[in-house]
């Protein structure tokens, strides 16, 4: 990549982010002060770095929603998040896709890896379901945007998202919180912590969620898309005169209704066999299968942390994830058996990791090594006409290892130099059986990759005072190659990364503001993008892709009662040189895809709230919030066609509440999606079908009540 390239990429974002914020400055919820009594912002404390340290020394583009700002905020899973972390794009097709600047979870199939990796409580979770779980009894949740090829590693040319729970503590106490709301919603979070003894302590959490549906199935009038899970938490934390140690036991469960996809376009889908699908009415589908989405999670970790001396910590990490689910979905939304879908799934995951941290006045060093293993297992079934089933059964056994380290010198007083390096190691057994029974005889797979890549990051930094910090940094990120599991099909190449990013730290006005700004350029290689063929999708290694963008984070205390807080991201991200052939567009033969935007990337989002925390007369407070996020068009595949994309929309949310005077209870009204914007989580276009395009549907407006009890 040339220094031109490299330099306009950058002017691009910083120009794009100045004319965003003049023209809608959108914002993006940070934890502050409730009372401001010192009028300053509170310290954010982030482990982003895989050390305790406040955010604004953090040389990265990161995002951080503490405990109380998931709650204030009604951030109850992971697919509220992009209303609060600019840029994150999160689409609905069975699981999760997280997107960050350009990087997806593509494969939804076992053979393949996610590009944003997502950890709980420094455990990676390979599969993107066993993120899609409420947040309950959060300490924190971080975004970091970027490749961290270095202190994470595994499968994060996109970013990383961290959620943190929380810990025992010494104090006796706890917390209750119910919420009933529209669709006879109910909800209900908790804990209590024990301390048992000077060195021992427990802390229990647990979680119970149950909603109606939302939309109207006219195939047999009742409701769809339900909610009903429930989770447990339990943890022990030990410390001692030179170590603590943490074990946690979780398992959540649900039983829901899967996200129907509903028919948006006309198509064979429509008129085949006297099928009909309501493409005029948002709210009604029209599904004859029947639809299922239950996932069972068990955990275990273990986190030991010993001090060996003033300067140096040893901790390893231990993680056990056992991960099941089972799925049943209507493919074509009409009330004829055309095509639909039975997908069950088991994930097996060990992971172990130690880390080596030495500190002295001048140098902040972190190393250690990564082992993972999981085995995984899907049966893939698309009943269809004329009746019988396309069947695949891919399984995958993967083994990975690295080594890494990073450390950080202070140059002089206001200068330091930060380097890492990360060698990992990948290796995945893989076989799958396809065909169509009774058709078509099975046809079978076994294939072994290996995958290993050297990656790492380089930053300067500079202090210009004590209240701003100037950074820069080039980095390389990573994405081990893998397999198609939905039919016998090539297997694709690992994807890389350079990422070069600049940015400011910067606190003004009595610690009262705080603004971040980063700019970045990205350059993929092999980058890897789906692409649906017939009832399921392949993964293609496109040529080259690259672009530019810009994020800024703001939070500011305005008064002593009034808060506000702004998050914006521009992004320009396009394919350089990308040949693929358009299963929906099958004459028109292999397509030169070079200039189309890449999928699930917004030109511009912003968001953010206004707060208001204003103390009674009778020692109250009264508390408000106004919260806004507009998202610009993206498209959901390579081809860039209009009617699989969705448009730019705006969603505003609100909440009004009043805490007592000893802050032992609260009473809240809240309101989510106010103007009940219309919007879709995803779309993909089945060829098969008359190229209908079918979309999962954003959640429509929604309202309630939440009572909290602290004791």
């Amino acid at each position: 990549m040339s220094s031109r390239g490299l330099f306009a990429g950058f002017r691009f974002g910083t120009g794009c982010m100045v004319a965003a914020v003049m023209a809608l400055p959108g914002l993006s919820v940070l934890s502050v002060g409730s009372h401001a009594q010192a009028l300053e912002l509170e310290e954010i404390l982030v482990t982003a770095q895989r050390r305790d340290e406040d955010r604004q020394d953090v040389i990265a583009s990161l995002t951080a929603l503490e405990g109380q700002a998931l709650v204030d905020s009604a951030i109850q899973d992971v697919t509220d998040l992009p209303l609060y972390v600019p840029g994150l794009i999160i689409s609905q097709i069975a699981a999760s896709q997280i997107s960050l600047r350009g990087i997806s979870t593509q494969a939804q199939s076992v053979g393949g890896d996610p590009g944003v990796a997502t950890y709980k409580d420094d455990i990676y979770l390979s599969r993107p379901g066993m993120a899609y779980v409420s947040f309950f009894d959060t300490e924190r949740v971080e975004v970091l945007r970027g490749p961290q090829g270095t202190l994470y590693g595994r499968n994060t040319t996109g970013g990383v998202l961290h959620i943190i729970s929380r810990k025992p503590e010494e104090e006796l106490g706890g917390y209750l919180i119910g919420q009933y709301g529209r669709f006879d919603k109910r909800r209900f979070e908790g804990a209590v912590n024990i301390p048992m003894s000077d060195e021992f302590a427990i802390r229990a959490a647990g979680l119970y969620h149950k909603r109606d549906g939302y939309l109207t199935n006219l195939y047999d009038g009742k409701k769809v898309m339900d909610a009903d899970e429930y989770a447990i938490r339990l943890t022990g934390q030990w410390t001692g005169e030179n170590a603590t140690a943490v074990l946690q036991y979780e398992h959540t469960q649900t039983d829901s209704v899967i996200d129907p996809f509903k028919a948006l376009t006309p198509g064979l889908a429509n008129f085949a066999f006297g099928g009909y699908s309501p493409i005029d009415e948002w709210d009604e589908v029209n599904q004859n299968y029947p639809l299922v989405d239950d996932k069972t999670l068990h955990a275990v970790t273990l986190r030991i942390d010993w001090d060996l001396s003033e300067q140096v910590t040893l901790t390893s990490i231990t993680g056990w994830r056992d991960f099941e689910v089972f799925e049943l979905n209507d493919l074509d939304d009409t009330q004829v058996e055309l095509a639909s879908y039975y997908g069950d799934m088991y994930a097996e995951t060990f992971q172990q990791e130690f880390q080596l941290n030495y500190t002295n006045d001048r140098l902040t060093l972190i190393s250690g090594a990564f082992f993972w293993w999981e085995e995984a297992e899907q049966q893939l079934d698309f009943p269809f006409f004329p009746p019988g089933v396309l069947h695949s059964q891919p399984y995958v056994d993967t083994f990975s290892w690295a080594v890494f380290g990073q450390g950080t010198y202070s140059l002089t007083d206001d200068w330091r130099l930060t380097v890492g390096l990360r060698y990992t190691d990948d290796k995945k057994d893989f076989t799958n059986e396809h065909g169509y029974v009774p058709f078509v005889p099975l046809a079978f797979q076994d294939v072994t990759g290996n995958y290993d890549a050297v990656t790492g990051r380089v930053a300067l930094e500079y202090d210009l005072n004590d209240d701003v910090l100037v950074w820069a940094s080039v980095s390389r990120g990573y994405k081990g190659g893998g397999f198609n599991g939905a039919g016998i099909a090539p297997p694709f190449d690992s994807e890389y990364l350079m990422a070069y990013e600049a940015g400011i730290n910067a606190t003004f006005a009595d610690n009262r503001v705080e603004v971040n700004l980063t700019g970045f350029y990205s350059d993929y290689t092999d980058m890897q993008v789906q692409r649906i063929v017939s009832i399921g999708s392949v993964i293609d290694n496109a040529g080259e892709a690259s672009g530019g963008g810009a994020e800024l984070e703001l939070r500011a205390l305005l008064s002593e009662t009034v808060s506000l807080n702004i998050g914006i991201s521009v992004a320009d991200m396009k394919f350089d040189s990308f040949l693929s052939a358009d299963p929906v567009e099958p004459a028109a033969g292999i397509k030169e895809l070079g200039g189309n935007d890449l999928p699930r990337v917004a030109p511009f989002t912003g968001s953010g709230s206004l707060n208001l925390a204003q103390p009674l007369a009778n020692g109250g407070t009264f508390n408000a919030s106004f919260e806004v996020q507009h998202q610009g068009r993206i498209y959901f595949d390579q081809f860039n066609r209009e009617i699989n994309s969705q448009k730019g929309f705006t969603v505003i949310n609100a909440r009004v509440g009043y805490d007592s005077p000893d802050e032992v209870w609260y009473v809240a009204a809240y309101g989510k999606n106010l103007t009940d914007e219309e919007y879709t989580e995803s779309r993909f276009e089945i060829a098969e079908l008359g190229g209908t395009v079918f979309g999962v549907l954003g959640p429509p407006i929604e309202y309630g009540v939440e009572v909290g009890y602290n004791f």
